[in-house]
C-alpha cells in the first residue's frame, strides 16, 4: 500500500512540468512531515529549492524546512 507521499511523489515524476510537479513536491513534503519522516520531507523541500527555485512553492519551502529542523530535533532523529 501506497503512502500519500509516496503517491504525491510519484504524481511528480508522472506529471513534471514546472508549475504542478513542485505543488506535488510541497504536498509530498508535508505528507511525510505528518508521518513523522522528517528526513524524507526535508530531502523532498530541499529538491524544491533546487529543482524549481522560481515556483511558488519555491518561495515558501523555507518555512517548511526550518519546521522541519525544528521537529527533528525534538524528535531527535
Amino acid at each position: 500500500m501506497q503512502t500519500a507521499a509516496e503517491r504525491y511523489e510519484q504524481a511528480a515524476e508522472q506529471y513534471q512540468n514546472k508549475l504542478t510537479t513542485p505543488r506535488y513536491l510541497l504536498e509530498a513534503g508535508k505528507a511525510y512531515e505528518e508521518a513523522r519522516g522528517f528526513a524524507a520531507a526535508e530531502k523532498v523541500y530541499r529538491r524544491i529549492k533546487q529543482e524549481y527555485p522560481d515556483s511558488d512553492q519555491a518561495e515558501e519551502v523555507d518555512r517548511f524546512l526550518a519546521r522541519v529542523k525544528a521537529r527533528r530535533t525534538r524528535s531527535g532523529s
